[in-house]
């Protein structure tokens, strides 16, 4: 898929989207913390939702020591229809007790960064995780939340587990 979930596909998208990452905080420390939150162990299978440039995997395999399976699709545009699609395949195919965990962009808490980044907030496109859209999606697909931590003042990381 060519198209990213917050629409970067004008001058954030291509060549340009490490250069912004890395400018919005996006390096390794960021990764390593994201990965520390997940309940990731050796041998686990792994859906990433919305990879991008699969940063966040390649930390993943590290933490599981390169004894796992990673599977990174990147979301279209239509990113909340498109997550319930995904959401409800996720839940089929992820064993009893087994985890769902989502990384994005979330409605801002105060912070120095965050003011500097309000002319992005504005004119953000997708409503998903900015109005915490995915809880009620999981909830309708047997997932529960069971841990939520904002990684970044604009980043929120929620773990999902499946009940049934």
């Amino acid at each position: 898929m060519s198209a990213k979930g917050n629409d970067f596909g004008t001058i954030y998208g291509k060549k340009n989207y490490d250069i912004f990452a890395t400018l919005l905080g996006f390096e390794y420390s960021f990764y390593e913390r994201a990965a520390s939150e997940m309940p990731i162990e050796k041998g686990m299978k792994v859906l990433d939702l919305g990879c991008s440039t699969a940063s966040l995997d390649l930390e993943r395999e590290e933490k599981m020591e390169h004894n796992g399976k990673i599977l990174g699709i990147d979301l279209s545009n239509n990113q909340l229809a498109y997550a319930h699609s995904k959401i409800k395949e996720a839940f089929r195919v992820l064993i009893r007790g087994g985890y769902f965990v989502l990384i994005d962009c979330a409605r801002p808490r105060f912070s120095i960064t965050s003011m500097m980044l309000l002319p992005f907030f504005m004119f953000k496109t997708n409503e998903d995780n900015w109005n915490n859209a995915y809880v009620d999606i999981c909830e309708e697909n047997s997932m529960t939340l069971k841990r939520e931590a904002y990684l970044k003042s604009y980043i929120r990381c929620q773990i999902f587990k499946k009940q049934v």
